[in-house]
């Protein structure tokens, strides 16, 4: 939290970093569909694109949900935890659709919603290089999870005879995420402190918010600890 405060930024994670040896695959069915729906094989060129792109991929993870989650407080949080919520749109603001080129790098970004399969029966659609990154197993369904991804993926001039410019899948970068500058005003819509935990801690979150001059962003306490009307 400190850190998207004093830098004014929000980190996204190295996309083969996330933990996960799934993240960023895909399978055989995925080729075999793309054989189908473009009436060519895969390359072998383009299939180690697609298997390296995670390396040149950064993701921000959130949990997409109109109300909060206990098993994500107890996951991810500690009684000391706290939650940014935003908004999708507010998100996509923040992250805006983009595609161009910076000099060798060509960059992809933008805020896609994860789908959750069992990848024995369905499999990732190979649509572009940020297809893959927007699948997860079945087990992680609890998550329900929706990702700001940019992609910067290096190109060098193509060896073709037609020219132009290919990807290069060579080594991968020697950073582990990216730091994409946000407009907090904008992108946050108000901040949650873990359940259970002090009042003193809530009044600090809210003390430092308002030394970072966001005094109309609103701080609560974790609706997890609101009490029953009835019963103990």
């Amino acid at each position: 939290m400190l850190s998207l405060l004093e830098r004014r930024s929000l980190h996204l994670c190295r996309g083969d970093r996330l933990g996960d040896p799934f993240e960023g695959s895909f399978t055989q069915g995925s080729l075999d569909a793309f054989r189908v729906q473009q009436g060519t094989e895969f390359r072998d060129d383009h299939r180690r694109y697609w298997t390296l792109a995670p390396r040149w991929s950064y993701v921000s993870c959130w949990h997409l949900a109109e109300a909060e989650s206990a098993a994500l407080w107890a996951i991810y949080g500690g009684r000391n935890a706290i939650a940014v919520k935003s908004t999708v749109d507010r998100l996509r603001a923040a992250i805006p659709e983009l595609e161009t080129r910076e000099g060798d790098v060509l960059v992809s970004q933008g805020v896609r919603r994860v789908i959750y399969i069992d990848y024995r029966a369905t499999h990732p659609h190979l649509n572009d290089l940020m297809g893959p990154l927007c699948y997860k197993r079945l087990a992680f369904s609890y998550e329900s999870e929706i990702r700001a991804i940019r992609q910067e993926l290096r190109s060098v001039e193509s060896s073709s005879r037609s020219g132009g410019r290919a990807l290069d899948a060579g080594a991968p970068p020697g950073i582990l995420g990216r730091e994409m500058p946000v407009t907090l005003r904008d992108m946050i819509s108000a901040i949650y402190v873990a359940p259970r935990a002090p009042a003193w801690y809530l009044q600090i979150v809210q003390a430092v918010i308002r030394r970072y001059d966001l005094n109309d962003l609103q701080c609560h306490q974790s609706s997890l600890d609101e009490l029953p009307e009835f019963g103990l």
